[in-house]
């Protein structure tokens, strides 16, 4: 009998080892929030929940990035600026900053790089300044017009321009950035300085 009881509790302990709690969930689980009607992802590092929007084959975070983001200004509008150097300590568990690639692929699904930027826009001029050209909001991505942030100037350009970083490419010095425009419903890649802090969009791995 002793035997027997020995035997039962090896097995339930090894049963406890090899299988996770029920009730632990995947640090890169995406969720449905009935309140909202939207898919949502929780970061377990500070339990910030972003929207989520898929669009084509991708999967978005519909809000900028805003890990360690408790005190900046304008922040709770248009979400934390960040540096090159800080992009890799930012990006929570199963997701990633887009490459160059996967920021075509968005631009291209949306009808290329002339109206792209128009379907990313939040709608109105609520945040974006007027006239807010071609904003359709149709991919559901809600791009904020946060500007962006230069060590001589600060914020600039608030309420007229959303950047985001792209993942750098092996050979290139800095990372370079999508900007989308009030003025124009186009978008554009361009090239950064060490100095230029930009919004982050992450994408699901």
């Amino acid at each position: 009998m002793k035997a027997l009881k020995k035997n039962i509790l090896i097995i339930v302990i090894t049963f406890m080892v090899q299988v996770p709690i029920g009730c632990n969930k995947s640090y890169d689980e995406i969720y449905f929030n009935d309140s909202t009607g939207s898919q949502t992802f929780t970061d377990y590092r500070d339990s910030r929940t972003y929207r989520i929007v898929t669009i084509g084959d991708q999967t978005w975070m519909a809000e900028n990035l805003n890990f360690g983001a408790e005190k900046c200004s304008g922040c709770q509008v248009y979400a934390k600026f960040y540096f090159e150097r800080d992009i890799a300590d930012a990006i929570p568990n199963g997701w990633h900053l887009p490459n160059v690639e996967e920021w075509q692929q968005l631009i291209d699904y949306l009808g290329g790089s002339s109206m792209a930027g128009g379907k990313m826009k939040e709608t109105g001029n609520k945040h974006w300044r007027t006239p807010n050209e071609g904003a359709s909001n149709s991919s559901g991505f809600t791009a904020l017009p946060a500007g962006i942030w230069d060590n001589n100037s600060g914020c600039y350009a608030r309420e007229k321009l959303a950047t985001f970083w792209i993942q750098k490419e092996e050979n290139d010095s800095y990372c370079d950035y999508i900007n989308v425009y009030h003025d124009s419903s186009g978008i554009d890649i361009l090239g950064a300085s060490v100095d230029n802090a930009c919004s982050i969009r992450c994408i699901k791995d």
